[in-house]
């Protein structure tokens, strides 16, 4: 199994298509997502439908068979060359929470924790672009999401730097901001 988890992570990370296991409404679902070196701008990107709905699959079989059957998905070399060369089974790359997005406070104490939460809004933010949806792109752009980020960027990434201290109230102005993004996203959601 460990050759297997090696050999799955070489590939996913050459073809850079990864398993994301999803938490969304205290069950886990499944999503492929990867860089588009086809976009100009090399967009990472996630499974969507024709109508732009963010798909999500019960089982990463599921996942992988919707990906097989797909003539449509973005940079299509790519995901063939993945497909080719994958071990079944797979184990996801990373984790996302949404539901955490609809909490009633958020945890910035530990480097854990703030990456669990930059991690999710940099995944929805991925989303957003993909998707064109220019309302929940400007959310990630204004204060507090934006602050958020810049704050864990100065705190865990750059080196060197002593960490800034968090801005007063900046928690509790980002969880209506973050609840918003969850119900926005929430409505664009497709489970399969």
């Amino acid at each position: 199994m460990a050759n297997n988890t090696e050999h799955n992570a070489a590939v996913c990370e050459r073809y850079l298509r990864f398993v994301i296991e999803i938490e969304y409404t205290g069950n886990y679902y499944y999503t492929i997502w990867g860089t588009d070196h086809t976009s100009p701008e090399e967009e990472d990107k996630m499974l969507v439908d024709e109508e732009g709905q963010f798909l999500l699959f019960k089982t990463i079989d599921a996942a992988i068979a919707y990906v097989k059957e797909q003539k449509d998905l973005f940079d299509r070399e790519r995901f063939d060359g993945w497909l080719k060369e994958i071990n079944l089974p797979l184990t996801p790359h990373m984790g996302i929470d949404l539901d955490l997005l609809q909490d009633e406070e958020i945890d910035i104490s530990t480097e854990e924790s703030f990456e669990e939460l930059i991690n999710t809004q940099n995944f929805v933010s991925d989303y957003a672009h993909q998707s064109g949806d220019e309302y929940l792109m400007d959310l990630f752009y204004e204060h507090p999401l934006e602050t958020l980020f810049d704050l864990y960027i100065d705190t865990y990434l750059e080196e060197g730097t002593e960490a800034p201290p968090i801005p007063k109230g900046l928690e509790e102005d980002a969880v209506p901001k973050l609840n918003e993004v969850y119900d926005l996203i929430a409505k664009k959601i497709k489970i399969m």
